[in-house]
C-alpha cells in the first residue's frame, strides 16, 4: 500500500491558496478565528520552509523541537509559541511580520464584536 499524504500542499503558492480558503471563513466566531489563525501561521510556516528548501527534520533543528513538532505547527494542530517563532526567524533571516501577512487588511478581531472589551471612561 503506498504511502499517502494528510494534506495537498506542496509548494509555496499552494500555501497561498490555501490561506486565502481559509480566510474566507475568518469572523464567523472565535473559536473559528482561532482554528484559522493557527492554520494559517503554520501554513507560513511551510511556506518558509519550502522556499528554503528544508526538510521538517532540518528545519526542527534549527529551533530545538522535533520533525513531528514541526509536523504539527504546519498543519495548525498546535500553535507556535512566540519564543520559538522569534527563534525561527532569527534562524532563517526572516522578518517576523512574514508569519502573518494573511492579516493584512483583514478585521483581526478575534472575538466577536459584542465580546470586545471597550474602553472605559474615566470619571
Amino acid at each position: 500500500m503506498a504511502f499517502m499524504r494528510r494534506d495537498s500542499v506542496h509548494k509555496p503558492e499552494q500555501c497561498d491558496a490555501k490561506i486565502q480558503e481559509l480566510m474566507l471563513e475568518w469572523g464567523i466566531s472565535e473559536e473559528k478565528n482561532i482554528g484559522i489563525f493557527n492554520k494559517c501561521v503554520g501554513l507560513q510556516i511551510r511556506k518558509r520552509r519550502l522556499v528554503l528548501d528544508m526538510t521538517q527534520t532540518e528545519f526542527a533543528g534549527l529551533i530545538k523541537v522535533t520533525f513531528q513538532q514541526i509536523q504539527k505547527y504546519e498543519l495548525g494542530a498546535n500553535a507556535i509559541s512566540s519564543v520559538k517563532l522569534l527563534m525561527l526567524c532569527e534562524q532563517t533571516h526572516t522578518d517576523i511580520n512574514y508569519f502573518f501577512t494573511f492579516l493584512i487588511g483583514k478585521n483581526i478581531t478575534m472575538k466577536e464584536e459584542e465580546t470586545n472589551v471597550q474602553e472605559r471612561s474615566q470619571t
